[in-house]
């Protein structure tokens, strides 16, 4: 095993590393990487379309960590239908990926790093950070571990009580 391939699945506690490793070739980084492309690009259609039940199947079937804003939590897949169901209601009226960098760690697994706006109707767009580590898991990636960040200029903060204020004197 190569040096940077142990490191790598160390760093993912082996998640990406199953079967017997073998150094990964130019080919297994570049059919990674285009099908990290797909599943990105996919992703969008379902999410505008609202379509929470093809949402809720990207993600690994034994559940996945949802980290941001502070706060990691390991969520169950009905956790995530769940939570889709209620987002399918309401999809969003616009989202676009930004700046999408594509790390390959295996041949059978991918960290995309980038950033994204979206916007909710009635609400101004956000743009939050985001990475995700997609795995190969039957036929297709999935998503294990997910990270939507806000930036914190764009989190709103709550006005002061007026009791609170002091004046001079």
């Amino acid at each position: 095993m190569t040096r940077g391939l142990s490191l790598s699945c160390l760093a993912l506690g082996a998640l990406a590393c199953q079967g017997s490793p073998r150094m990964m070739t130019s080919a297994d980084s570049t059919a990674i990487v285009a099908e990290g492309r797909a599943f990105m690009e996919s992703y969008v259609k379902d999410l505008l379309a609202g379509d929470a039940k093809a949402l809720a199947a990207r993600y690994d079937t034994t559940g996945a960590w949802l980290v941001g804003n502070g706060t990691t939590e390991f969520a169950s897949l009905d956790s995530i239908r769940a939570d889709y169901h209620a987002v399918a209601s309401t999809p969003p009226i616009s989202f676009e990926w930004r700046d999408l960098s594509y790390e390959p760690i295996s041949r059978d697994a991918i960290v995309v790093v980038g950033r994204f706006t979206s916007a909710l109707p009635g609400t101004p767009p956000a743009t939050l950070s985001y990475v995700v580590l997609l795995r190969r898991q039957g036929t297709g990636l999935r998503i294990r571990v997910e990270d939507e960040s806000m930036d914190p200029r764009q989190i709103p903060m709550p006005a002061a009580h007026p009791d609170s204020v002091k004046t001079g004197g």
